[in-house]
């Protein structure tokens, strides 16, 4: 009978041999990847627990990935034999083990599924010891505190790419620390938020850098290596959450807005760091963009939900066996967060779109979490799927969109548009009117236009269209420029945010209105009659003399020969006649009406 092999301590480990025998549970299991745009990752990492409560840093390779990856589990024990012990000069190191462990092509790997091992995986850092003194950053950290504070989500363009950030604040013995979490963590993070109250929340920040920013000290997030737990059960987490309630009420405490000092304004974003564009244009748009939409909310999508299940990494997940499943995290999901994703059907001022807002930008906007209008609508015995009274409130109302725009010129579809932030305040409005941009194109469609079909210049003067006459602006254009009287930007502004952009009151008279009405009808038909016309002079002058007349003008020479009536030329020919002719203003008349 074999003698069993001696049990090595991880505290024992040295490069001196290759023999070592350990039986450890792996604490922290990740796959890093490339940094040079490799396909494969560039290794798989681990950190070992041994009942003592040591711990050691241990790497599998890219080339043995394939074996060791089927073979591990994260929170499972091993017995791991034969692998090499190297030096750990690694920047963030996870262990204050001076070592690490190698796996090799002989490393056996053994599962003891009757083992537990049970000492705690933290080793908490005070806050104030990140803050006031000089902790070596050359070591990743544990970190555990109250939630008192968090950012929106933003967007940053780094080496030609674009992240994602979101910061948190934590406090811990009155002691205040942002903490800021880049990628993957932002969606788990948003989870989190949105599922619901996380007032005096505990949060602990499992293997997390320190990072000084602007003279103080935070701490960030360690791709693949980082965990955030939010309310662990943990005794840590309960001392943390009752020291907390001894100095401050919990009734009167609520998650702040955190600003980030080095993001942008609404202000600023929306009206010079933002494209304007009209609906109209941005379905022109082939490629990627950012651009803002002043447009009012007219529908709200009917048969689509309001809403959808999640996953904490914000992901749909769909019914399976009796519970959800996530595609993207390959589980099951027992009970899934609920996410907004609001449809509206967005109109400008000549044309329509739908625009669609998803969980941070709803919450924000509605000041309530996805969760508790579900809840609410459960508790009130209606149907989740109906859209509740606070969605349908924002039908007719205006705000400044700023969207994504990815349009696909192989798509048969219309596209949506995903909003990535809303505004409604009103001054930031009325500025995107009046100000923004001096573009023509612009101003046409943001300015309430009459069409006046005169080719006369209007010489700079105002046109008289009944008691609105005096907010008119004057027009100092050529007809070949536009044939259009509009209503001064500031004006518009009165009409989309609701007073004065001025300042000044705004009167309306019935009797002013219809006189304009009667006006553009009259325009409308003096407009047509002179199509007619033109009509006529077109046939004359392509098909030739003729016997006949045209609406009472005579297309025939009197003093030419009489000939028989000639079919009309199919339009190709009318396009060889006009050029012949050299007529290119009647070559364009007939193809704009397809005569």
């Amino acid at each position: 009978m074999a003698l069993a092999r001696k049990v090595d301590t991880i505290s024992a480990l040295n490069p001196s041999k290759e023999t070592w025998n350990i039986v450890s549970k792996v604490e922290r299991l990740w796959v890093s990847s490339s940094l040079y745009g490799s396909k494969l990752p560039f290794s798989m990492d681990m950190v070992l627990l041994d009942s003592n409560g040591d711990k050691i840093h241990a790497t599998v390779s890219k080339t043995l990935i394939y074996r060791f990856q089927p073979l591990l589990t994260e929170d499972r024990v091993y017995r791991i034999s034969f692998f090499g012990v190297g030096k750990c000069g690694r920047d963030f190191r996870t262990t204050r083990h001076p070592y690490k462990i190698n796996f090799q092509i002989h490393t056996s790997v053994r599962v003891l599924t009757n083992t537990q091992i049970n000492p705690t995986p933290y080793s908490f850092m005070p806050i104030s010891e990140i803050i006031f003194n000089d902790p070596d950053t050359s070591f990743l950290i544990d970190v555990i505190g109250i939630l008192t504070g968090a950012s929106a989500e933003q967007e940053f363009e780094k080496d030609g790419v674009r992240q994602k950030k979101i910061t948190l604040e934590l406090e811990q013995d009155g002691v205040r620390m942002e903490c800021a979490f880049f990628g993957k963590y932002v969606a788990e993070i948003l989870g989190h938020l949105s599922s619901g109250n996380m007032t005096n929340a505990v949060v602990v920040v499992h293997y997390a850098k320190i990072k000084p920013f602007k003279g103080k000290g935070s701490i960030q997030n360690v791709y693949g290596a980082t965990k955030i737990l939010f309310n662990p059960q943990l005794d840590e987490a309960n001392k943390t959450r009752e020291s907390f309630f001894e100095r401050n009420d919990p009734a009167s405490q609520v998650l702040s807005q955190l600003q980030d000092s080095g993001r942008i304004s609404v202000e600023e974003d929306l009206l010079r760091q933002t494209d304007g564009k009209t609906i109209q244009q941005i379905k022109d748009l082939a490629q990627k963009s950012y651009c803002v939409v002043l447009g009012t909310v007219k529908y709200i999508s009917d048969g689509m939900d309001w809403y959808y299940p999640a996953c904490k990494c914000s992901k749909k997940v769909f019914p399976a066996d009796g519970m959800y499943f996530c595609e993207a995290c390959n589980r099951h999901v027992v009970s899934p967060l609920y996410k907004f994703r609001i449809q509206l059907r967005v109109m400008d001022s000549n044309d329509s779109a739908t625009f669609v807002v998803f969980d941070q930008e709803a919450s924000a906007l509605l000041n309530k979490s996805c969760a508790e209008l579900v809840d609410a609508s459960n508790k009130a015995g209606l149907d989740a799927s109906n859209v509740p009274a606070e969605i349908l409130e924002l039908i007719d109302r205006t705000f400044l969109f700023k969207i994504e725009v990815s349009n696909s010129s192989n798509s048969i579809y219309e596209p949506s548009y995903r909003v990535k932030k809303i505004c409604s305040d009103t001054d930031i409005i009325s500025q995107f009117v009046t100000n923004f941009p001096p573009s023509e194109d612009l101003n046409a469609d943001f300015a309430v236009a009459v069409e006046v079909p005169s080719t006369e210049p209007p010489s700079g003067k105002v046109v008289d269209l009944g008691s609105d006459s005096q907010n008119l602006t004057p027009y100092a254009g050529s007809s070949s420029e536009s044939g259009q009287k509009m209503k001064t930007l500031s004006d518009v502004a009165v009409n989309v945010v609701g007073s004065p952009a001025s300042g000044g009151s705004v009167e309306s008279s019935t009797s002013g209105k219809m006189k304009l009405k009667v006006k553009l009808e009259n325009m409308k038909e003096d407009r047509n009659e002179k199509l007619k016309t033109l009509h006529a002079e077109v046939v004359a002058a392509v098909v030739g003399p003729s016997l006949s007349t045209d609406n009472g003008i005579d297309v025939a020479d009197s003093s030419a020969e009489a000939s028989p009536p000639t079919k009309r030329p199919s339009p190709p020919d009318v396009d060889v006649k006009c050029r012949s002719a050299g007529n290119k203003k009647i070559l364009k008349a007939v193809k704009k009406e397809k005569i």
